[in-house]
């Protein structure tokens, strides 16, 4: 691990006049420096685009006097905040009434600069959406009402929702899967849930299913980025967009004031958590850490940053596109 960190650091030393690596040690502008050997631990998190939630929640048909109530929860400003929708029906309630009342309830909300969501009726209930910088949300506490996903998705019989415009048709690949959806209108960095194939990916049986980023996207094909599959079968393969917060956008690091970051980039953050030199404790401890930002539109970084995707996937040389210097480090 230690090693892999310094190819990396040696190789943005190259090119950026503020890092210097000589003699195991590494110095950084602005930051104390560090021996390779006091190295704890490394991550790698790539850039995500942001998607929205969609959650609604229905009733079968309206009956009378009855309650329907839930609570939408959503993260604003690094808090949970929770909004109760309460509605009670007359004694001759109708379909209409019921759906009316629980979406002005919502839009109130909204409306009052409280929920950061859109609200639509939705076939005898409400559909509820996240919005940008404000995309999670969750429907719980559900009385007379049913939740669910509004995702987009595709299966290998059925699709819905924006980003698909055909099934699921193929599944393929052990350290590259790839998944083919014709007309699909994913995008590099979105993340989906992939779930009902046979066979396993990173370890886990289509019955659990794996989350993951998508990747090297062509116009009927796209890549699971990072997933390792074994024997792979189509079965009843279902896609369905995940809904993230973004991360790695040029413009929000600029805004949080990350220096040498050009607006119109996604970067990945590598992160390296290390003892620093005049830092105690054990040699598993680490008291300081470091964060690089890469430019994923830098062909070199790029290229960089898949081979440690692979090396952190444990490839080996020869089997995949991995630099063999890099994975013999």
């Amino acid at each position: 691990m230690k090693k892999i960190v310094q190819c990396v650091l040696d190789s943005v030393a190259s090119s950026a006049g503020d890092v210097t690596v000589s003699g195991g040690k590494v110095s950084i502008e602005g930051c104390p420096s560090f021996e390779h050997g006091k190295v704890v631990n490394y991550t790698l998190q790539k850039s995500i685009t942001e998607q929205v939630e969609r959650k609604s929640a229905k009733f079968t048909s309206a009956a009378n006097s009855t309650r329907y109530q839930c609570a939408i929860t959503q993260l604003i400003d690094g808090k949970t905040e929770q909004f109760l929708v309460d509605y009670t029906s007359d004694a001759s309630a109708t379909d209409a009434e019921v759906e009316n009342a629980l979406v002005a309830q919502v839009q109130a909300m909204i409306d009052g600069g409280a929920l950061k969501a859109t609200v639509a009726a939705a076939s005898n209930g409400i559909l509820v959406t996240g919005i940008a910088n404000y995309p999670t949300l969750n429907i719980v506490g559900a009385e007379n009402l049913t939740v669910a996903s509004e995702q987009s998705y595709a299966d290998n019989a059925t699709q819905s929702g924006s980003f698909f415009a055909a099934v699921v048709s193929a599944l393929a690949g052990t350290t590259t899967v790839t998944v083919t959806s014709n007309g699909h209108s994913l995008t590099e960095g979105m993340k989906v849930k992939v779930s009902g194939y046979g066979g396993t990916m990173d370890g886990q049986a289509g019955s659990v299913g794996v989350t993951a980023r998508v990747t090297t996207v062509a116009a009927n094909t796209f890549v699971l980025d990072g997933v390792v599959g074994a024997s792979l079968t189509l079965s009843s393969t279902r896609v369905e967009v995940v809904a993230t917060e973004a991360f790695g956008s040029g413009v929000d690091l600029a805004a949080q004031q990350v220096p040498g970051i050009t607006s119109g980039n996604t970067y990945t953050r590598f992160t390296v958590d290390y003892r620093s030199f005049e830092g105690k404790g054990t040699p598993n401890e680490a008291n300081r850490t470091l964060e690089l930002y890469i430019n994923e539109g830098d062909a070199d970084a790029d290229d960089l940053i898949d081979r440690l995707v692979e090396i952190e996937n444990g490839y080996a040389a020869g089997t995949t596109n991995a630099d063999p210097a890099l994975i013999a480090k």
